[in-house]
This record gives structure tokens, C-alpha cells and sequence, in this order.
């Protein structure tokens, strides 16, 4: 997470869209005032106790909104991006588990086993989006929600928005596989949509 309160955004970062790509495209406009919260790369904290002791820098927007005042909540400019679920349950488990033997012998078999691991699932990168972007009724409560899919150009726009000059510039934590739906067959395909179908239809994507 970021919060910038010289250009008065929050940045919400769902793990594996990006997000430390797009921390370093934000990092050299923000002040000394701004905070972050990170574990990866970079440690920093926010000066807030309840989220610090988290130690990592997913945090939901139930959570933020709990313990930012109303006038930072309701004031700041709001925006996150997300991922089609299937891949970016794809990209989770590669980025967690190469190096397993049992994964790495078999990708799709070891995938299709965490389904019947229910605690294995309840990490942060397996966690639905919209548990970082909506409310306990799935209402999002961002100003913007930009994809991975369109990233250069979702995120030009809302640097724009901002009144920030900012690029994107190398991937980074860019976890290497091929395409997703080389992994996923059909019994796979319905294990993610019975457990993603929140990501699937409030952030526009097709199963």
C-alpha cells in the first residue's frame, strides 16, 4: 500500500497484479510524508500500529478504511489493479511453490490437490481480489480499478488523473510460466470459478 498525502491517492496492492512495478513507477514523485507499507525488495511500515503489524503490504480496503480517518478515506483518490483470476491463480502458484518437486513433476495435478487443502488457499496470493478492492457485499470501493491486462495504459490514465509524471518501467517479481490455460483443464477451470466466481463477475471477467 501506498498513501500519498501530498498527491492524495491510496494505492492498493492485490498480490500478483504488478504491484512492485508499480510501486517503483510511484516511488520517485512521492515526499517525505508519504508512507508505504512493503515487505518485499524494501521494508517499510505504515505509521499506523493495526496495519504495521501486519508486516506486508496487502492490505484490504475493509481494513484501510477501518483505521484511516474519514477525511483521508473520503478524500484520497483510490485505485488498484486487478487480473484475470485464472491467470493469476496460475501465476500464485508458480510464484509459491517452484522448487517443490511435486509441483514442479506436475504443475496441474499439484494445483487441483490445494482444492482439497481448504488452509493451503487461505494465503494472501490465493485470497479473491475483491477482498482487496470491495466491501463485505462485494461493493467496490475504489475510484478506479485498472487490469493487468491493460496495464500501460490504465495506468497512464490515472496518473493523469493525478496530475503525476510517472512511467512504468521494467517488470519486476515477474514470475516465469507459460500461458494459463496450458495448466488448466476443465476440472481445474471449475474448481477456480466455484472459488473465484467474486473476481469473475464484479471485476468483469469471462469463465
Amino acid at each position: 500500500m501506498i498513501i500519498s498525502h501530498e498527491h492524495r491517492f491510496i494505492f492498493f496492492a492485490v498480490p500478483k497484479t504488478a504491484t512492485h512495478s508499480i510501486r517503483a513507477a510511484l516511488r520517485p514523485i512521492l515526499s517525505e510524508d508519504d508512507w508505504e507499507q512493503v515487505d518485499l525488495f524494501e521494508k517499510k511500515r505504515l505509521p499506523i500500529a493495526e496495519l504495521a503489524s501486519l508486516e506486508h503490504g496487502h492490505i484490504t480496503a475493509i481494513l484501510a478504511k477501518e483505521q484511516l480517518s474519514k477525511t483521508v478515506w473520503e478524500g484520497y483518490y483510490k485505485f488498484a489493479f486487478v487480473r484475470n483470476p485464472f491467470e493469476r491463480f496460475v501465476s500464485s502458484c508458480f510464484f509459491i511453490f517452484t522448487g517443490n518437486k511435486v509441483f514442479d513433476l506436475n504443475p496441474p495435478a499439484f494445483m487441483k490437490l490445494l482444492f482439497k487443502a481448504p488452509s493451503k488457499l487461505s494465503g494472501l496470493h490465493f485470497l479473491p481480489q475483491t477482498e482487496f478492492v470491495c466491501d463485505d457485499r462485494n461493493k467496490i470501493l475504489m475510484n478506479k480499478i485498472g487490469k493487468l491486462e491493460s496495464l500501460e495504459n490504465d495506468f497512464t490514465q490515472i496518473c493523469h488523473r493525478l496530475e503525476l509524471s510517472c512511467s512504468l518501467g521494467e517488470k519486476r517479481n515477474q514470475t516465469m510460466h507459460s500461458h494459463w490455460s496450458d495448466y488448466i483443464d476443465d476440472e481445474l477451470r471449475t474448481l477456480i470459478i466455484k472459488i473465484y466466481q467474486p473476481d469473475f463477475e464484479v471485476l468483469a471477467y469471462t469463465y
